[in-house]
């Protein structure tokens, strides 16, 4: 069920959709991970979300529609573009006003918090096929936002803890790994 997810940030899990983005999309265009801030970076932006993509050979044309669309369009509002290292590009965009209390919730952990208008951004079920047969089940964020008893459970199992009646099922951010330092870049190769 949770496969995969040790590998992205919580800035990626919560964060692109209220950009208009969807995590599937980007990364056919060489997105790799969102992030609060680039420590590396001499300019800090409040407020914002930066997208890390590597420019693939053959993508070339594909993050450039992109990259103009962003442009052309109002929503959201890039910030900044710049290159990290030799095959990198970082996107800042600033992240929307009216999910700014959002945000706060999903760094402190209060997924089931979170209001109504950002939860409805993200997909209460998932389709996949498994042996040739299509499955529909419920995604990672219903299961999040609604702390289901079936995640509750996997998470205690696999943090071999109990967790209290009315706790939420999914951590607090790691705080350091949501800031894109170049360590990062020597993972990502």
């Amino acid at each position: 069920m949770i496969k995969g997810l040790d590998k992205i940030t919580t800035s990626t899990l919560f964060f692109i959709r209220p950009l208009g983005f969807e995590v599937k999309k980007l990364k056919k265009i060489g997105f790799i991970n969102a992030f609060l801030e680039d420590s590396s970076y001499n300019i800090k932006y409040e407020n914002a979300i930066y997208l890390l993509f590597k420019i693939e050979e053959g993508k070339e044309i594909e993050f450039d529609d992109f990259f103009n669309s962003v442009i052309e369009s109002n929503f959201p509002l890039l910030l900044d573009e710049y290159a990290v290292g030799e095959e990198h590009v970082m996107l800042v965009f600033e992240f929307p006003k009216e999910f700014l209390k959002d945000k706060e919730l999903v760094l402190e952990g209060k997924y089931s918090k979170l209001s109504a208008e950002f939860k409805e951004l993200f997909p209460d079920f998932v389709e996949s096929i498994v042996d040739g047969i299509l499955i529909r089940d419920y995604s990672i964020y219903y299961r999040i936002f609604n702390k289901t008893e079936d995640l509750k459970t996997y998470i205690e199992e696999t943090l071999g803890v109990k967790l209290e009646k009315d706790s939420e099922v999914w951590g607090i951010p790691n705080l350091e790994k949501e800031i894109f330092n170049n360590k990062i870049l020597e993972d990502v190769k």
